[in-house]
């Protein structure tokens, strides 16, 4: 019964941080509340002095934590984080579909870091990231839901 409440009590701690995350608040405690278990797998390094793990507390550390949000519909699906967000969107065969996304993006004054296109027959993949902000996302949804609409 104790292992419950202690699990409890660790849910409703994790919940209250995610809540003061989403709302911009982050105490300066924010990572002693879940206590870490040291890894027996060897830390990889992504500049080859300090190990990832370490730039990821200094991180958390000064307050620089951005929040992961996700929006699906039936054949988009759009992940961002911070100013940078991923775009995959898979459709029927539609002349000028990636014209009309970029042009979407260059009205919103965003920059397409790098985009990949696959197709067969009947469909096609675009898998787009993208420095952008939520207005080009909420419109870019609309217009594939509004041309989904129509066929």
């Amino acid at each position: 019964m104790e292992s419950i409440k202690f699990l409890e009590q660790t849910l409703q701690n994790l919940q209250k941080q995610k809540v003061e995350r989403l709302q911009g608040h982050v105490p300066n405690d924010a990572t002693a509340v879940v206590p870490t278990v040291p890894s027996q797998n060897p830390v990889i390094n992504n500049n080859g002095d300090e190990p990832l793990l370490v730039n990821q507390q200094q991180q958390q550390q000064q307050g620089s934590l951005n929040v992961f949000e996700t929006w699906t519909s039936p054949n988009v699906t759009i992940s961002m984080c911070g100013t940078d967000a991923h775009i995959s969107i898979c459709s029927l065969k539609k002349p000028g579909l990636f014209t009309t996304i970029c042009f979407i993006l260059k009205n919103h004054n965003h920059d397409i870091v790098s985009a990949q296109i696959s197709s067969d027959d009947a469909k096609t993949m675009y898998m787009i990231h993208v420095r952008m902000y939520k207005k080009a996302v909420e419109q870019i949804v609309l217009w594939i839901n509004f041309e989904k609409l129509e066929n």
